[in-house]
């Protein structure tokens, strides 16, 4: 029972779903057949990217599932997450990926971990009864555990009762790839009072940052994606809300000033590993390439 397999269902994709899958394409086709008779799971090393405060302290880190064969070389993964999801797949795919993440964490000794979960997932009372149990498995307390909602559309009748009742366990939620649009929108309606932390997709912060960066004399308008979203989130949540953003993809620790004036606060990416590396956080990181280094 160390491992947890006996508390997942079967995972495998069924054999009629290939036949259904050629309508994607003969080439998704053939990447899930060969991830799938490999062991797409069988050797998954999840990776985990530090969420850190103003403060450089660790929020959780984020665990991320990545695959590879007997020779260390990835599997194409993303043909496989397609096909389980377009075939109503979410429940078991996340338990395996979250179960992965669970084992790993335990073996190198890392806490608190966010585990990444579809929006349905997050809907089903079955789901978190069974994650819950491998949770305790793995000898994690529910304080331990963020649960990421990934980005999907969600009807804003939702019921999340079973969620805030995992809240007052001590379990903490938060939002994914938070960005523009009328979905991002109904899954903060459904979710907003629930989650704890929101973080911002690459497309925002990056796209405010690099025209910062590489244009002082552009002109800052609402236009700008991350304006636009961080204006939805205080239209919904009110300007007092209960919850901590995080900007994704920070490359440099110079950019963090120009994220806390926005009300930013945590900070993921790559500044993160290499603070930890020079460990002078007062010194500014070596340039990194930007969007505009290309142009």
């Amino acid at each position: 029972m160390s491992r947890g397999e006996e508390l997942l269902p079967n995972y495998q994709v069924p054999i009629k779903a290939f036949a259904q899958a050629m309508s994607i394409g003969s080439n998704t086709l053939r990447d899930l057949w060969d991830t799938v008779i490999n062991g797409a799971f069988e050797n998954d090393v999840t990776s985990f990217d530090p969420v850190k405060d103003k403060n450089n302290c660790i929020i959780f880190h984020e665990s991320l599932s990545r695959p590879v064969d007997d020779g260390g070389v990835p599997h194409k993964i993303y043909p496989l997450v397609s096909l389980y999801y377009r075939h109503n797949k979410h429940f078991e795919m996340d338990l395996c990926t979250c179960n992965t993440a669970l084992i790993n964490a335990s073996e190198k000794g890392i806490k608190p971990i966010s585990l990444n979960i579809s929006v349905v997932s997050a809907l089903s009372p079955e789901f978190f009864t069974s994650i819950k149990r491998i949770i305790e498995v793995h000898g994690f307390a529910p304080q331990d555990v963020v649960f990421e909602i990934l980005e999907h559309d969600v009807d804003r009748g939702a019921d999340i009762g079973h969620l805030l009742s995992l809240k007052k366990e001590g379990y903490r939620f938060a939002l994914d790839d938070f960005a523009v649009g009328e979905s991002h929108e109904n899954r903060l309606y459904v979710f907003g009072d629930l989650v704890e932390f929101i973080k911002f997709d690459k497309s925002c912060v990056r796209g405010y940052l690099d025209q910062i960066i590489c244009d002082e004399e552009s002109p800052k308008t609402d236009e700008n994606s991350l304006i636009k979203a961080l204006t939805v989130i205080n239209r919904n949540l009110g300007e007092q809300k209960n919850v901590s953003l995080i900007a994704e993809y920070v490359y440099h620790r110079d950019e963090i000033p120009t994220l806390k004036k926005l009300g930013f606060d945590g900070f993921q990416g790559e500044y993160s590993q290499k603070w930890d590396q020079d460990n002078r956080p007062d010194e500014p990181l070596a340039k990194q390439p930007r969007a505009c280094d290309y142009e």
